[in-house]
Protein backbone atom coordinates (compact mmCIF):
# COMPACT_ATOMS: atom_id res chain seq x y z
CA UNK A 1 0.00 0.00 0.00
CA UNK A 2 2.66 2.48 0.76
CA UNK A 3 5.88 2.40 -1.50
CA UNK A 4 9.55 3.04 -0.27
CA UNK A 5 9.79 5.94 -1.60
CA UNK A 6 6.93 7.29 0.85
CA UNK A 7 8.45 5.77 3.31
CA UNK A 8 11.53 7.70 2.87
CA UNK A 9 8.94 10.65 2.32
CA UNK A 10 8.11 9.83 5.92
CA UNK A 11 11.08 9.43 7.27
CA UNK A 12 12.52 12.95 5.96
CA UNK A 13 9.25 14.70 7.64
CA UNK A 14 10.01 13.19 10.41
CA UNK A 15 13.47 14.53 10.06
CA UNK A 16 11.79 17.98 9.70
CA UNK A 17 9.34 17.91 12.59
CA UNK A 18 11.74 19.11 15.00
CA UNK A 19 11.93 22.42 12.95
CA UNK A 20 8.19 23.13 13.01
CA UNK A 21 7.75 26.98 12.44
CA UNK A 22 5.90 28.29 9.50
CA UNK A 23 2.59 26.63 9.26
CA UNK A 24 2.29 25.25 11.68
CA UNK A 25 -1.34 23.70 13.12
CA UNK A 26 -3.49 26.74 15.05
CA UNK A 27 -4.91 26.37 18.17
CA UNK A 28 -8.70 25.86 18.55
CA UNK A 29 -11.07 27.26 21.17
CA UNK A 30 -13.63 24.80 21.71
CA UNK A 31 -10.80 21.83 23.58
CA UNK A 32 -7.82 23.45 25.75
CA UNK A 33 -4.76 23.26 23.68
CA UNK A 34 -6.41 21.60 20.92
CA UNK A 35 -4.49 22.20 17.51
CA UNK A 36 -5.94 21.41 13.80
CA UNK A 37 -4.61 20.18 10.70
CA UNK A 38 -5.91 18.82 7.72
CA UNK A 39 -9.12 17.80 9.09
CA UNK A 40 -7.78 16.32 12.18
CA UNK A 41 -8.59 17.66 15.84
CA UNK A 42 -5.21 16.47 18.26
CA UNK A 43 -4.06 17.59 21.33
CA UNK A 44 -0.83 16.08 23.11
CA UNK A 45 0.23 16.03 26.95
CA UNK A 46 0.04 14.03 30.35
CA UNK A 47 2.91 15.75 32.12
CA UNK A 48 2.13 15.03 35.83
CA UNK A 49 -0.93 14.42 37.41
CA UNK A 50 -3.15 17.22 36.51
CA UNK A 51 -2.48 17.03 32.98
CA UNK A 52 -3.46 13.28 32.63
CA UNK A 53 -6.56 14.01 34.33
CA UNK A 54 -7.38 16.67 31.84
CA UNK A 55 -6.07 14.40 29.22
CA UNK A 56 -8.66 11.79 30.28
CA UNK A 57 -11.42 13.95 30.95
CA UNK A 58 -10.88 15.41 26.71
CA UNK A 59 -10.65 11.16 25.93
CA UNK A 60 -13.84 10.95 24.73
CA UNK A 61 -14.09 13.46 22.33
CA UNK A 62 -11.25 11.91 20.02
CA UNK A 63 -11.42 8.39 18.23
CA UNK A 64 -7.53 7.57 18.18
CA UNK A 65 -5.98 8.03 21.28
CA UNK A 66 -2.49 6.90 21.74
CA UNK A 67 0.19 6.19 24.92
CA UNK A 68 4.11 6.78 24.22
CA UNK A 69 6.30 4.50 26.50
CA UNK A 70 9.57 3.22 27.29
CA UNK A 71 9.78 -0.68 25.83
CA UNK A 72 12.14 -1.74 28.99
CA UNK A 73 10.17 -0.22 32.44
CA UNK A 74 6.87 1.41 30.86
CA UNK A 75 7.94 4.69 31.57
CA UNK A 76 5.82 7.34 29.64
CA UNK A 77 7.79 9.38 26.69
CA UNK A 78 7.42 12.86 25.06
CA UNK A 79 8.38 13.93 22.03
CA UNK A 80 7.45 11.61 20.10
CA UNK A 81 7.96 12.33 16.14
CA UNK A 82 4.64 11.70 14.83
CA UNK A 83 3.91 12.18 10.79
CA UNK A 84 0.01 11.13 9.73
CA UNK A 85 -0.56 9.66 5.79
CA UNK A 86 -3.76 9.44 4.62
CA UNK A 87 -4.54 7.12 1.79
CA UNK A 88 -3.43 9.14 -0.83
CA UNK A 89 -0.28 9.32 0.59
CA UNK A 90 -0.45 13.19 1.48
CA UNK A 91 1.05 14.11 4.67
CA UNK A 92 -1.99 15.33 7.05
CA UNK A 93 -0.29 15.88 10.28
CA UNK A 94 3.28 16.49 11.58
CA UNK A 95 4.11 17.15 15.38
CA UNK A 96 6.10 16.31 18.36
CA UNK A 97 4.45 15.38 21.35
CA UNK A 98 4.47 17.07 24.45
CA UNK A 99 3.80 14.44 26.50
CA UNK A 100 3.08 10.74 26.64
CA UNK A 101 -0.24 11.12 25.68
CA UNK A 102 -1.86 12.24 21.78
CA UNK A 103 -5.47 11.97 21.08
CA UNK A 104 -6.93 12.49 17.49
CA UNK A 105 -10.06 13.01 16.20
CA UNK A 106 -9.69 12.01 12.85
CA UNK A 107 -11.89 11.57 9.79
CA UNK A 108 -12.46 7.48 8.87
CA UNK A 109 -10.05 6.13 6.64
CA UNK A 110 -7.05 4.43 5.88
CA UNK A 111 -3.71 6.05 7.39
CA UNK A 112 -0.11 5.60 8.09
CA UNK A 113 1.47 6.43 11.70
CA UNK A 114 5.26 7.27 11.69
CA UNK A 115 6.58 7.81 14.68
CA UNK A 116 9.82 8.36 15.92
CA UNK A 117 11.78 8.48 19.24
CA UNK A 118 15.44 8.56 19.18
CA UNK A 119 17.00 6.39 16.48
CA UNK A 120 13.85 4.36 16.20
CA UNK A 121 11.33 4.54 13.97
CA UNK A 122 8.06 2.65 13.97
CA UNK A 123 5.13 2.45 11.13
CA UNK A 124 1.43 1.21 11.75
CA UNK A 125 -1.55 1.27 9.12
CA UNK A 126 -4.49 1.72 10.76
CA UNK A 127 -8.39 2.17 10.00
CA UNK A 128 -10.51 4.86 11.74
CA UNK A 129 -13.90 4.00 11.77
CA UNK A 130 -16.90 4.88 14.32
CA UNK A 131 -15.27 2.87 17.18
CA UNK A 132 -12.33 4.24 19.21
CA UNK A 133 -9.09 3.23 19.27
CA UNK A 134 -6.83 3.19 21.82
CA UNK A 135 -3.05 2.27 21.32
CA UNK A 136 0.35 2.06 23.18
CA UNK A 137 3.75 2.19 21.08
CA UNK A 138 6.70 1.38 23.07
CA UNK A 139 10.24 2.31 22.09
CA UNK A 140 13.86 1.27 23.66
CA UNK A 141 15.56 4.08 24.89
CA UNK A 142 19.32 4.61 23.89
CA UNK A 143 21.26 2.18 24.98
CA UNK A 144 23.84 4.39 27.33
CA UNK A 145 19.93 4.73 29.41
CA UNK A 146 19.68 1.00 29.34
CA UNK A 147 23.59 0.53 30.35
CA UNK A 148 22.84 2.52 33.51
CA UNK A 149 19.70 2.11 34.16
CA UNK A 150 20.81 -1.70 34.44
CA UNK A 151 23.79 -0.78 36.19
CA UNK A 152 26.27 -1.48 33.44
CA UNK A 153 25.40 -5.36 33.60
CA UNK A 154 25.22 -5.87 30.06
CA UNK A 155 27.29 -3.00 28.64
CA UNK A 156 30.35 -2.86 26.21
CA UNK A 157 32.78 -0.75 25.94
CA UNK A 158 34.33 0.82 22.97
CA UNK A 159 37.08 -1.60 21.40
CA UNK A 160 35.72 -4.54 23.36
Amino acid sequence: MYPDKFRKMITLALAAAMTLSHGQPRPLLDVPEARESAGILYVSGGVGTDDVSRMRALAPRFNVRIRFQDQSDGTSLSDVKVVVLNNKNERVLRLVTEGPLLYMKMPPGRYLLALAYQDNVQERTINVGRAAQDMTFTFRVNELEDCLRDGNAHCKRQGE
